[in-house]
């Protein structure tokens, strides 16, 4: 989870000053659930979306912590 994740670099940061580089999530090469995909709520392009933004707000909250984007080259 996010939380988690917020912990982690919190716990990093405690102990040291590096730049830390995170990567955002990339579409799947295949729909997972297939044709029903476009019926699921939320999609999943959308918690993708979700995810991301998520991880883009965690970057921008601690110094030294960056975002490659990796979606945008998919």
């Amino acid at each position: 989870t996010v939380d988690r994740l917020d912990a982690a670099i919190a716990a990093i940061r405690r102990h040291s000053t590096a730049t830390i580089l995170l990567f955002n999530f990339t579409p799947p090469l295949r729909e997972p659930a297939g044709m029903a995909g476009a019926a699921l709520r939320p999609s999943p392009a959308q918690v993708q979306h979700e995810a991301n933004h998520a991880l883009a707000q965690l970057c921008s909250k601690h110094a030294g912590v960056f975002l490659f984007d990796a979606a945008r080259l998919a």
